[in-house]
Order: structure tokens, then C-alpha cells, then sequence
């Protein structure tokens, strides 16, 4: 029985980046009616979405305090966070 917890969660993680590589959108931004855009509008696809403002930025996060400072940038007249600005992107309403 214990071992449908990691196989349930790893594929939840494989549908979000699914949903992020396909729609620019997560389970919650879609409930949200938002979603990820490169600069010029285009889908980010793989590379932006998820290597970009996932992984990378998730790498980058073992940095004390990234973090806060990371999400503290959306208070920015851009409102866009470090991981946005790493990858090109921002988000919009759908």
C-alpha cells in the first residue's frame, strides 16, 4: 500500500509538466484562469516552463533566502518574480 504514494505523486508531477508544456498552465492556474507566456505571448513549452521556472529556479532556491526575495518581486511594477525574469516569461489571465 505504501508504494502507490510515490508512484501517485510522480504522476502528478509528470501531469504538471504535461499541463505546463502543453497549456502553460498548472492543475491551480487553470482553476485560477491564468497562465504562462513567453514575452512575445508564445507557449513556453518544456524548456521555459519547466526547466526554466521549475527546475533551475528550484536549484537556485538552495540559496538562503532566494526564495523570499523571489516571490517578494512580484510586488514589482512588472509584476513578474526572479523565475520569470530567468526564463522570459509572466503570467497572464486566460
Amino acid at each position: 500500500m505504501g508504494s502507490t504514494v510515490p508512484i501517485t505523486f510522480i504522476g502528478l508531477i509528470a501531469y504538471q509538466w504535461y499541463l505546463l508544456t502543453t497549456l502553460g498552465q498548472t492543475i491551480g492556474k487553470r482553476m485560477l484562469d491564468i497562465k504562462i507566456v513567453k514575452l512575445d505571448g508564445a507557449n513556453g513549452g518544456f524548456m521555459t516552463n519547466v526547466l526554466m521556472r521549475d527546475i533551475v529556479n528550484g536549484l537556485i532556491c538552495l540559496i538562503p533566502l532566494y526564495g523570499l526575495v523571489d516571490i517578494l518581486f512580484i510586488f514589482s511594477e512588472e509584476r513578474r518574480c526572479i523565475h520569470d525574469h530567468i526564463a522570459g516569461t509572466k503570467v497572464i489571465r486566460t
